[in-house]
């Protein structure tokens, strides 16, 4: 392949062959040519080519399998994710904001103290209660380059995953690196590599971790409980009765305006539908009308009345279910 760019003349070779591969079975290799007294212009081109390729492009990046891709559809996800959707505490909601708009507005404090500018943040919670969609907002709202790693897995092994997962955010930096059910990431053979480099002698300014688990106990106390690593720590539990009304009216709006369904009196249904529904997660909660909205209209009320039924039953015959 033979191409122009910035007035020298480039000749490609590009090699591809098969390989046995489980990530990627295709591989390539590129060769260039250019006539020159040296390799800068050859040097430049690489450069503005991995500048080019590393741009978010209206994508976030995603590792996965040992491999990083650009993914449009989470970035745009992201970009459709609202505030007033997410039924939060209020002042829980505005320290997660400030914990992350801060980190990246003070960059000066860091370097007045002579600390390192980086950060890590862990979401605790079971599923279900709005970890994921907080972290869609968050992303949102710093508008920084983001990193998302749906696990550490890759071909060379998870050590070699981590390492490319930090190369590629020191690279990107200032950053947010999003790491998913980190319970189920790390297993004790990984561990000290994700500490060192999490934590250890290389340089992560700009880096700002954000984890979430289902699981806290399963992770080792040098993650949980050191300072430096997961410097703070938010527990999403499940919505006491105020927030639970306040999720079902959102709810009930939207299905007034999809559905054309009318409710009398949506406030008291809403509290009506708070009280009976303690223990209940935003997940379930969000079931219980996004489900009859796709059934018959003669099917509705006995889906949803059925649906509430079906889970009281379980939580009966499961008194672990049941919180205190």
């Amino acid at each position: 392949m033979q191409f122009t760019w910035e007035g020298t003349e480039f000749l490609a070779y590009i090699s591809t062959w098969m390989n046995k591969s489980w990530v990627s079975p295709n591989s390539s290799f590129t060769q260039l040519v250019w006539d020159g007294p040296d390799q800068s212009k050859g040097k430049e081109l690489a450069t503005a080519v991995f500048k080019y390729a590393n741009k978010s492009d209206n994508a976030i990046w995603v590792y996965h399998n040992g491999q990083w891709a650009k993914d449009k559809g989470l970035y745009s996800a992201i970009q459709e994710a609202r505030w007033d959707d997410l039924v939060l505490n209020k002042e829980f909601a505005e320290r997660l904001k400030r914990d992350t708009s801060t980190f990246f507005d003070n960059r000066h404090v860091y370097r007045a103290l002579n600390v390192a500018w980086k950060r890590g943040i862990l979401l605790i919670g079971q599923p279900g209660l709005g970890k994921t969609e907080t972290i869609k907002l968050l992303l949102k709202d710093t508008g920084k380059t983001a990193l998302y790693v749906k696990s550490f897995n890759s071909e060379q092994g998870a050590e070699n995953g981590i390492r490319a997962i930090f190369e590629q955010a020191r690279t990107c930096a200032p950053c947010i690196l999003v790491l998913e059910d980190l319970d189920s990431m790390i297993v004790s053979s990984i561990r000290s590599f994700f500490l060192n480099e999490l934590d250890g002698l290389e340089n992560n300014d700009g880096i700002l971790t954000i984890a979430t688990t289902n699981h806290a106990e399963r992770i080792d106390d040098s993650i949980l409980n050191r300072p430096s690593r997961f410097d703070t720590k938010y527990f999403f539990d499940y919505p006491d009765y105020k927030l639970r009304v306040a999720y079902c009216e959102k709810w009930l709006k939207k299905v007034h305006d999809v559905g054309k369904l009318d409710f009398e009196d949506p406030k008291l249904l809403a509290e009506r539908v708070a009280d009976k529904t303690e223990g209940w997660s935003f997940a379930f909660l969000k079931e219980l009308y996004v489900a009859p909205l796709i059934m018959p209209l003669t099917m509705r009320l006995i889906s949803i009345a059925g649906l509430c039924r079906s889970y009281w039953q379980r939580r009966t015959k499961n008194p672990r279910a049941r919180r205190a």
